[in-house]
């Protein structure tokens, strides 16, 4: 299993916007094969900070996503609303 845990910075005027595109990210992505886990989290002291919370049963499910038309897509309408460069940490499950 691969976690993927995807942080950022949101420009507060584009806030909703972004949780709208976000969400129909979600929606599709649960559906992809290889996906366990797909969650936007919001920080409570800022909601303009979020994290994307993924799991994936292996390498080939997490790439087949990473090139899918749908999330290339969103993230294309995501890139202007960010206030800057998000980052992207991988885990492997050691317990």
């Amino acid at each position: 299993m691969i976690v993927v845990v995807a942080t950022s910075h949101l420009k507060p005027e584009h806030l909703p916007q972004a949780l709208n595109i976000y969400r129909a990210l979600v929606t599709a992505t649960r559906k992809e094969p290889g996906c366990l886990r797909y969650e936007l989290v919001q920080n409570h002291a800022d909601p303009n900070r979020v994290a994307m919370i993924e799991e994936w049963a292996d390498e080939a499910a997490l790439q087949q996503h990473l090139g899918s038309p749908d999330f290339l897509e969103r993230v294309a309408e995501l890139r202007p609303l960010v206030a800057s460069p998000s980052e992207l940490n991988r885990y492997t499950p050691v317990f």
